[in-house]
């Protein structure tokens, strides 16, 4: 018997439940995350310890998204004590460590171009936690405010492995954030159509919308040099699906499971094409 077994057998039969890691439920926000700092990573076209130091940063600060809620939760609408103690252990368990790596960047490989960027991430997920703490982090302004936040570790990537030039980063951020959004609102429209259809009239044009706009813009970059060649073939799937859902007919009863999969998929193939066109 292994000891994650014996642990499990011996809390049950003294009714104590292991305690889990918080992390954040939305599983679709972590292909956002490291998708993004895999694009600014081929943008900056080099891997070295910045990177590993940017992402266990990176990886933590998210982490603590969870704790950090949970505990104004508890503030706002009151707990037991013992419930804030468990989040704030796990809070710093979680800043602990994105603060080293953090001061590792800034001290040892002098990235102090990184605080601006700091600087505008910390107010987007202040803003994204005041929503978050009010049970209202699933509105539409939040879920675009918390892809605008997650997508600047696209060009944060590539500033800690010593990329600098204005453009390329407004080039990268804006090819992670408009790729990223399309997955929003097509989403929220399937959402709206299974279980809120007064909603779903003004979600569909909404997603028709973008999805008839979004090419308009990615040629657009395509054109002014700030795309790599190819990196357009990326958006197609994605641009495909929000234009032909809008116009059908909305399944009863939605597989949320099925569709978060197939989300993932189409983020995993929207990176798999970036990460080389951007790097060459």
């Amino acid at each position: 018997m292994t000891a994650t077994a014996l642990q499990r057998r011996v809390g049950k039969s003294e009714g104590v439940r292991p305690e889990k890691i918080p992390v954040p439920r939305e599983h679709g926000a972590w292909f956002v995350l490291f998708g993004s700092v895999l694009v600014g990573t081929a943008a900056a076209g080099r891997v070295g310890v910045e990177l590993f130091l940017f992402s266990a940063a990176t990886f933590f600060l998210f982490l603590s998204r969870e704790p950090l809620a949970k505990l104004l939760r508890t503030r706002r609408y009151g707990a037991p004590p013992e419930r804030r103690n468990r989040w704030i252990k796990w809070l710093i368990l979680d800043l602990v460590p994105a603060g080293a790596a953090g001061l590792l960047l800034l001290s040892i490989f002098q990235r102090r171009a990184l605080l601006p960027f700091a600087g505008v991430g910390i107010l987007l997920f202040l803003a994204h936690l005041y929503w978050s703490v009010r049970r209202k982090d699933r509105t539409l302004p939040a879920e675009l405010l918390g892809t605008a936040a997650l997508t600047l570790t696209a060009p944060a990537a590539s500033v800690a492995l010593g990329q600098s030039e204005p453009t390329l980063l407004l080039a990268v951020w804006s090819a992670c954030v408009l790729y990223f959004f399309s997955g929003v609102l097509y989403v929220r429209m399937r959402i709206a159509g299974a279980l809120r259809p007064a909603l779903l009239p003004y979600h569909r044009r909404l997603n028709l919308v973008y999805h008839l706009v979004l090419p308009g813009l990615i040629g657009g970059m395509y054109v002014v040099g700030a795309l790599p060649p190819w990196a357009w073939t990326g958006y197609v799937p994605a641009v495909v699906r929000g234009l032909t859902h809008s116009f059908r007919v909305p399944s009863k009863p939605l597989n949320i499971r099925a569709l978060g999969y197939t989300e993932a998929a189409y983020s995993v193939f929207f990176v798999l094409i970036q990460v080389p066109t951007w790097w060459s």
